[in-house]
């Protein structure tokens, strides 16, 4: 519902004041969250009012930071404009934004009674008039800083997580030699017979394969041979001439 507001029924009734605001893009949007909720009593809320002290505006945290770009984005001069927020140039007098009571409003506008944010019905306290290049300011760079930024940590997370996929070392798949077979032909075992050796594969009465303590007693042996062979064979002669 809106409320029709007329210059010649209500007086003039300014409620802001002059402040400076740090230039930093954190800083002038917590600035403009705590212009846009004061006009419909948001800023009594806990959660809001921790995200509005932008003199110090270095204290937030990341998390704090991102219910700041939340909040603002739901308080957007898309939604506020022509209900609670008005750009008149007139109304803003020597400054480039100002604030007036419901009953102080000194030009017709028409002021909604409610706002619907979030899904719940908020009432307008008071409504504030700003230039274009205060909500250039305050609201459009600084908002567009924070979705660049956003933006680029989202490409170098997705970047990071892609080369950590790729510099993933994979497992090294090694070649088992392959077994090496070497036959060793073990030495024939040691003589231990040494001189007194005697291969079967020859005659006992032979000297070959006969070690050298046979040789003695086979030389001995054919010489005992010969000496006895004499007598037998002048014997055998002497019986075989006289017949």
């Amino acid at each position: 519902m809106a409320a029709i507001m007329n210059r010649t029924r209500f007086g003039m009734q300014e409620t802001g004041s002059t402040t400076r605001v740090p230039d930093n893009s954190k800083a002038r949007l917590m600035y403009y969250l705590g212009c846009v909720s004061g006009l419909l009593g948001l800023n009594e809320e806990e959660e809001i009012s921790n995200l509005t002290d932008y003199i110090n505006f270095d204290k937030l945290n990341n998390a704090q930071t991102e219910k700041l770009v939340f909040w603002c984005l739901l308080l957007s001069p898309d939604v506020l404009e022509g209900k609670c927020l008005f750009q008149n140039d007139a109304l803003c007098g020597d400054s480039s934004n100002n604030f007036f009571e419901l009953s102080a409003v000194s030009t017709t506008l028409a002021v909604s009674e409610d706002i619907l944010i979030g899904g719940q019905r908020k009432h307008v306290r008071k409504i504030m008039t700003c230039t274009v290049n205060w909500i250039t300011k305050n609201y459009l760079t600084p908002i567009l800083t924070f979705s660049v930024m956003r933006q680029l940590r989202e490409q170098i997370a997705q970047q990071s997580s892609q080369q950590l996929a790729i510099e993933q070392p994979k497992p090294v798949v090694t070649e088992q030699p392959q077994p090496i077979y070497i036959t060793i032909q073990q030495p024939p075992p040691p003589d231990d017979e040494g001189c007194c050796h005697c291969d079967d594969d020859h005659a006992w009465y032979s000297c070959s394969g006969k070690g050298c303590g046979w040789i003695p007693f086979l030389i001995l042996f054919w010489l005992t041979c010969g000496i006895l062979s004499i007598p037998c064979f002048c014997i055998l002669w002497c019986f075989c001439g006289d017949d």
